[in-house]
């Protein structure tokens, strides 16, 4: 998510949808949850059910794309000192 919103951000707009399709939804979100009007009850559970949907959304589109062996999730070990660590202890 962080790397589409950093496409997003600087302008790449198609490349952000490819990288995160949810990124259009997250980012305003996620403005308006931190920096939104003041709480109070109602927009507390309002709030919450807006994270709760996100939530949803975002595991939603994790299980298609390892469903479906999106190479975005495909782990290269060689890329990694940490993975490298993992594999070779």
């Amino acid at each position: 998510m962080s790397r589409a919103v950093l496409l997003l951000l600087s302008g790449h707009f198609q490349a952000a949808f490819r990288m995160h399709p949810l990124v259009y939804a997250v980012l305003p979100a996620g403005v308006w949850l931190f920096f939104g009007p003041e709480q109070t009850a109602g927009l507390r559970r309002f709030k919450k059910g807006i994270i709760t949907v996100l939530v949803v959304l975002l595991l939603a589109v994790y299980a298609w794309r390892i469903y479906h062996h999106d190479p975005l999730l495909s782990i290269d070990p060689s890329l990694g000192r940490v993975l490298q660590w993992f594999y070779l202890n």
